[in-house]
């Protein structure tokens, strides 16, 4: 029954073949306007927060946080959390990941930066512990931060390592086989 298939541990590795509505135009992490985009993507990557079946948040990427003022969280990343090209996931990802948020390049768009939060940017306190800094207090901070759609986590330098429109490197439970060919598959 259900209690049995909640207890089974999912089998590691796979193939997954999946068909979209319609084309998603890119699947570059940052500045997406289209919900198509995000739905294509959404796979291959991660966030730092993320909510529970019964919408409680709890930590993701991260493995602990600490609200340390109104405009002021600390973030340690969970152990063992690894990109699909095998890297660990360090401060830096995260640091370069909300650089690119709060700012997206092409083909991404500036105007998904009112979905964004009063993020200031991210300060590296150690290889697995980040500083985040707000412009002032405000509560949509962590719900932004489970919300992958705006707030997903790549490796630093990703953009000027692949074409992010068409290939992604994400910590996400599945990656991309390949690479994305618009109008096509």
């Amino acid at each position: 029954g259900k209690a049995a298939m909640r207890a089974a541990k999912p089998k590691r590795g796979g193939k997954i073949t999946c068909a979209r509505e319609q084309d998603p135009g890119h699947i570059a992490p940052y500045g997406a306007i289209l919900t198509i985009t995000r739905t294509a993507q959404e796979p291959m990557y991660e966030s730092l927060m993320e909510w529970d079946r019964n919408l409680n948040l709890k930590p993701a990427i991260a493995s602990s946080y600490v609200i340390k003022d109104a405009k002021t969280i600390d973030f340690t990343i969970r152990p063992g959390i690894k990109f699909s090209n095998g890297q660990p996931v360090t401060g830096e990802d995260l640091k370069y990941s909300f650089d690119l948020q709060l700012a997206p390049p092409l083909p991404g768009s500036v105007s998904v930066l009112g979905q964004v939060p009063s993020i200031a940017g991210v300060e590296v306190l150690a290889t697995n512990k980040v500083r985040m800094h707000l412009k002032s207090a405000d509560a949509r901070v962590l719900g932004y931060l489970a919300w992958q759609r705006y707030s997903s986590i790549i490796p630093k330098d990703m953009y000027t390592t692949v074409n992010a429109a068409t290939k992604g490197i994400g910590p996400g439970p599945y990656m991309l086989a390949g690479s994305y060919v618009p109008n096509a598959h």
